[in-house]
Order: C-alpha cells, then structure tokens, then sequence
C-alpha cells in the first residue's frame, strides 16, 4: 500500500482516537492524540488589510469580503463596496460602538474635518482626509458623498438609538 498517504493513517487514527477516547487514556496516546490533531489544525486566516485612524489609535485588520472574520461580530466589517484601488470607488467599513473589546469604533464621532484616515490594503497605504460626518436612520440606505472622488465611508450605530454615525473620508 505504499500509494496510500500518510496523511490517510493520520486521519483513521485520529478517528479512532475521537469515537474511542478510553483508547487514549496513557500520557504516550494523549500525546499521539494532540500531535495528530494539531497536524490537522487549520492555518489562521490572515487579514487583507488594515484600518488605521491615529488620532483615534485605531490600528486594526479587516478581512476578504467572503472570510467569516469579516463580521462585526468580530472585527472592522468590510461591506460589499469598492477596493481603495478603484478610481471613483466608495470602500465601506463597519465597526461597533460601544464599550466592548470589539467597539472598534466607539470614539468615532471624535473625528473632525480634516483628520487622517489611512488604509492598508494589499501591501499598499491609501491617505484619506476627513471631509464629512452625519447621521441618517438604519433604515436609510443613501450615502452621502462626493462622486467624482475616491472615497471611504465609515459607518457606526449611535448607541442605544435607531440612528448610524457616518465619517465620510476622500483619497489624497
């Protein structure tokens, strides 16, 4: 049988010793059981870019559009918008306000006209200065902004509220 991959006896064992845990009950078969299943373990998804605002020492990844780290849940939410590199573009990031370890976004409304704005996206930083900031109601799909820039809009829930917090930033 030697066309029959290691990688195959790996997992039959690895089966085994997951139905069968009374098989596993020595200190040498508890090692075997943590080597087997770390050589299965699946690689940490790196993030695509990052989200970085310094005046609010915001310094974060965001994910591909399709990765299920791209959720608020979790991180900067990258909605279904435009790459920074498209010209007239308009990319879209979501974050938590709030108190939570993932309120990334909870001193947004700090920002002011002119800040800085800079993301990181495929190994390469886009400058954006802060041209604009209002709210609308969640309901509200219509962003405002200009569209013969290149732009990014950040986007919040205004705590404890049916409204969302947007800061509108053009490329430079």
């Amino acid at each position: 049988m030697p066309f029959i991959k290691k990688s195959f006896f790996k997992g039959i064992i690895l089966a085994m010793l997951l139905l069968f845990p009374s098989i596993s009950n020595s200190p040498i078969e508890r090692n075997l059981k943590n080597q087997i299943i770390s050589s299965f373990s699946i690689p940490k998804e790196e993030p695509i870019g990052y989200l970085t605002i310094p005046k609010l020492e915001i310094n974060d990844p965001f994910y591909q559009l399709n990765s299920k780290n791209n959720t608020v849940s979790k991180n900067i939410e990258w909605i279904i918008s435009d790459a920074p590199d498209k010209k007239y573009g308009n990319m879209i990031l979501a974050g938590h306000s709030g108190n939570s370890k993932i309120s990334y976004f909870q001193n947004l409304n700090q920002l002011m006209i002119g800040d800085m704005i800079f993301i990181t996206y495929e190994n390469k930083t886009y400058s954006y200065e802060v041209i604009d900031f209002y709210e609308t109601l969640k309901s509200e799909m219509h962003l405002k902004r200009p569209m013969d820039e290149t732009t990014v809009t950040l986007v919040t829930c205004v705590t404890l509220t049916n409204r969302r917090f947007l800061v509108v930033g053009k490329q430079i």
